[in-house]
């Protein structure tokens, strides 16, 4: 996903970059000091890669959080009624919690494929499922029918990613369930899933990827057919799960004398509320000289408001903002 403003007036011009992509932008000559300048901006959007991807360009920032667990399925529960039970809480490896022991789950053996007996969790309701592991697939995906089952839907506001597939690059809907676990290794409070009916079939309601298996150690045994998930020392950044569903509008910038003051809007297109969203200001796109400013709370497909000042120390043709941080 590419989000990308351009800002132009009396000579100033910004750019708000979400995903790390670097546009060539032709700017106006140099401003005189102290002359203001400002403009609106709008903010086209197009997918150009999975969640979590850039091309080539740096990443912008990190910040990831877990809460609530949800319990776990033992490995030889029959998960194919997809049967929606009470959500309830469990202990076991969370994985942004270090210190935890590591946790060991039989697998079920298909051909060549390996499938996970998983637990997903909606607000109120859990699913225990079938997911086939996956680490070629940077999102995990479930389908219409289980997200149903978990008291969750998607709407046309939802955002879309562009996923890599054995017949080419095909867009699918995004959104946020509660959390999933793997036996007693969870992440909770929050996973971003796209949208497959496609990549279910038969008991198998979708893949389990690395959004999920980043947050945890992982190791496979497969003699004797067992998966094992230590949780890491430190917390996972989630940040590029958050970020899809993050838009920066209506930026707009003045530059008076030694100083720049830009003003924002923060979007959330997510279900969730979004806590800690911290945008930064970089005069002339370059980091030195950079200042930021953070949202305390973006609530569920809500806007909240944003202002950031930063002295410059000298007049600067352009800006770029940029997404550095945000929680679940």
């Amino acid at each position: 996903m590419r989000v990308l403003f351009v800002i132009a007036a009396l000579g100033l011009t910004g750019r708000a970059l979400l995903r790390g992509w670097r546009d060539a932008t032709t700017l106006p000559p140099p401003v005189g000091s102290g002359a203001p300048g400002q403009g609106p901006g709008t903010a086209p959007e197009r997918g150009d890669g999975a969640a979590g991807r850039s091309d080539g360009a740096a990443l912008l920032a990190a910040a990831r959080l877990a809460t609530p667990s949800a319990a776990a399925p033992s490995p030889s529960a029959d998960a194919s009624a997809l049967a929606p039970t009470p959500a309830r809480d469990a202990g076991g490896a969370d994985g942004d919690a270090g210190g935890a022991t590591a946790v060991q789950v039989h697998f079920e053996r298909r051909g060549g494929a390996m499938v996970v007996p998983v637990l997903l969790a909606g607000p109120e309701l859990q699913v225990e499922a079938k997911l086939l592991f996956d680490t070629g697939a940077s999102l995990t995906t479930i389908d219409h029918a289980t997200l149903g089952r978990l008291g969750l839907y998607v709407t046309g506001a939802d955002p879309t990613v562009t996923m890599q597939t054995a017949n080419g690059p095909v867009a699918r809907t995004i959104t946020v369930i509660d959390g999933l676990a793997v036996g007693a290794a969870r992440v909770a409070g929050g996973l971003t899933v796209a949208i497959c009916d496609a990549c279910a079939q038969q008991d198998l309601v979708g893949l389990l990827g690395t959004n999920f298996t980043r947050h945890f150690r992982v190791a496979i045994d497969h003699e004797a057919g067992l998966l094992v998930l230590s949780p890491r020392p430190t917390p996972t950044d989630r940040l590029d799960d958050i970020r899809p569903f993050i838009s920066l509008t209506d930026v707009q910038g003045v530059q008076r004398g030694g100083s720049l003051a830009v003003s924002l809007a923060v979007r959330n297109r997510s279900p969730r509320e979004l806590r800690g969203v911290r945008v930064r200001a970089e005069p002339d796109g370059r980091a030195e000289g950079a200042f930021g400013g953070t949202v305390s709370v973006v609530p569920p497909r809500g806007v909240a408001a944003l202002k950031l000042v930063g002295d410059l120390t000298a007049p600067i043709r352009h800006f770029e903002v940029r997404l550095e941080a945000a929680a679940w």
